[in-house]
């Protein structure tokens, strides 16, 4: 019989799930529906976009196409769709090339990276819009993009006259100054373009990037039409000259403006930014304001916040679906729990306890560093993670053989490598990921909202391949050198533990964010991943002491977001 305690601990996470799915229903409720679509490119690419359909749309139909940032995707910046839809805008949302799930002939294969004249995607993206005609006005449509989608938008008024407005968002117009100013050599190995493909360092390239290589008369293009230039006095990124010398070049604002931000930085996550974005569109598509523009001083942060509350409530559903498992597993099935053998005892003091454990942890810090100058080196996250796997191999025979010698004879390793399997643990572990990735998807493709998903079943299996021993490994070192070492004499003690090994998971994971954070943004978002599952793996040891069990659950989840980064495998 479950008591009462234990069923609203059960409940509460469900409760809240429905509570944050309303939030998330009322947050985006200018959005009548969300499509996929899929459009092909002179470079020959398939590029993924996100089609926001408004609840009331103008009746004039404008479309703006929405370029995101690197590192970023076109479901990661839900600010411009929301705020767009309100007023009756169409909002295809484009992921770039080389991210999302913008991909070459085939997907995950090593062509899917971020190609020199990657702004060419935009004349398919116009091309799509063209050939459905009955949905969107081909006499307004406006193209725009921060960062690379900036440099997206102003490239795209080079190549694609048939856009009627646009604006750049810190996007780069000088190449060549760009290379002078920011070193991108790093970053763009890697994300896997290699050294001849480098747009920023190779001279002609640079120049063939740069819009105003164009707009002076260089190559013989018409200066752009209806632009505008938004950009922060204090960008570290790209230099507020990037937009003075570009105005200044053109030389007419009826074709090209500009808007500085006082004291702005490159994100631009600023009112003024999309006030003065709105009026230019439906100025240069729609011929005046539509009405008063009212928006919401904080959807930026209501977004995330709502949605970073939905992973967290979806996540702690994960542990009612772990204790209902469990409770049924012993119901139906007797089991006896087996722990390999450890010094540890209930006498041992939080104290000593915890030396022990940053005494054991100082090594893995040496792993990480190792870690770090290999990815210099290799420039293959996959083969760095296995490296990382068995030099934790290594480091735990180590301390097992100095700790107990006994452990490696025959008969007591078949021992203890039997005591971490179970079959129907295991299957606990399954359910449990599959539950969680299950309800994650189901809600970020409903909402279209940070969609990070698998490139294709291959990748998802060569990604679970990879990072099984890596995780195997660390997963040895986090319960049986971390978890074992405190004592669990009281209720109070076993949260204190939880609480100290949620603090270690961090530290521990934050060394692999810090070696990739120079690629993605979605990497971020897996990094957020692994904390959590690492975090229920805590609760799946206490109650199956199978380090194998942790092992796959962690590693059946973090492989779906890992399958996603095509450039892990390059």
């Amino acid at each position: 019989m479950i008591s009462k305690k234990k069923l609203v601990f059960i409940i509460s996470p469900f409760v809240l799930l429905i509570i944050l799915l309303i939030m998330n229903g009322v947050l985006f409720s200018s959005v009548a529906r969300t499509e996929s679509v899929w459009m092909d490119s002179p470079l020959g690419e398939k590029v993924y976009g996100c089609l926001y359909h408004p609840k009331n749309p103008h009746p004039s139909r404008p479309i703006v196409i929405v370029f995101h940032g690197l590192s970023w995707t076109g479901t990661l910046d839900m600010r411009w769709p929301l705020e767009l839809t309100k007023r009756g805008f169409y909002v295809l949302s484009v992921d770039q090339s080389g991210h999302g799930f913008t991909h070459g002939n085939q997907p995950g294969l090593q062509d899917d990276v971020l190609k020199p004249f990657f702004f060419r995607n935009v004349i398919g993206v116009v091309d799509y819009i063209y050939s459905r005609q009955d949905l969107f006005n081909i006499s307004a449509i406006g193209c725009m993009g921060v960062s690379l989608g900036g440099w997206t938008t102003v490239m795209g008024t080079v190549v694609e006259p048939r856009i009627n407005a646009s604006v750049s968002l810190a996007g780069p117009t000088n190449i060549t100054k760009l290379s002078e100013d920011t070193d991108f050599s790093r970053l763009w190995r890697n994300i896997g373009v290699t050294p001849e493909n480098d747009f920023i360092e190779i001279p002609e390239l640079a120049r063939n990037h740069s819009a105003v290589e164009f707009w002076n008369g260089s190559y013989g293009v018409n200066p752009p039409k209806n632009l505008l230039l938004i950009q922060g006095t204090n960008d570290p990124t790209v230099n507020v000259s990037h937009t003075i010398d570009a105005y200044n070049l053109v030389n007419d604002s009826t074709k090209c403006d500009m808007f500085l931000v006082e004291g702005g930085d490159h994100a631009l996550i600023n009112n003024a930014v999309v006030n003065e974005t709105i009026v230019w569109f439906e100025t240069k598509l729609l011929g005046g304001i539509q009405g008063p523009i009212e928006f919401s001083q904080f959807t930026y942060i209501q977004v995330y916040f709502v949605y970073i509350m939905t992973l967290i409530g979806i996540y702690s559903s994960v542990f009612g679906v772990c204790f209902t498992f469990f409770k049924l597993k012993d119901k139906y099935i007797k089991t006896s729990k087996n722990s390999i053998p450890t010094k540890s005892s209930e006498e041992k003091t939080y104290v000593m306890a915890l030396l022990k454990v940053i005494l054991y942890s100082l090594p893995i810090l040496g792993i990480w560093i190792v870690l770090y100058f290999m990815q210099g080196v290799v420039f293959n996250y996959l083969i760095v993670l296995l490296l990382g796997a068995a030099l934790l191999a290594v480091y735990e025979a180590l301390f097992f053989l100095f700790k107990s010698r006994d452990c490696f004879s025959g008969e007591n390793l078949k021992q203890v490598l039997k005591s971490q399997f179970g079959f129907y643990d295991a299957i606990i572990a399954i359910a449990c990921a599959a539950y969680f990735l299950g309800f994650y998807y189901s809600v970020a493709y409903y909402f279209k909202f940070l969609m990070i998903s698998p490139q294709s079943i291959e990748l998802y299996f060569l990604s679970l391949l990879a990072i099984l021993p890596f995780f195997f490994s660390f997963e040895i070192f986090h319960r049986n050198l971390i978890q074992n070492q405190f004592p669990t004499r009281s209720e109070r003690g076993k949260w204190v533990n939880r609480i100290l090994l949620f603090g270690f998971a961090v530290i521990s994971f934050f060394p692999f964010y810090y070696i990739t954070m120079g690629a993605y943004m979605s990497v971020l978002i897996m990094f957020l991943f692994m904390i959590a599952v690492t975090t229920i793996s805590i609760y799946l040891y206490e109650k199956t002491q199978k380090t194998f069990v942790t092992a796959l659950f962690n590693s059946i989840v973090v492989a779906f977001f890992l399958a996603h980064h095509y450039f892990f495998f390059i």
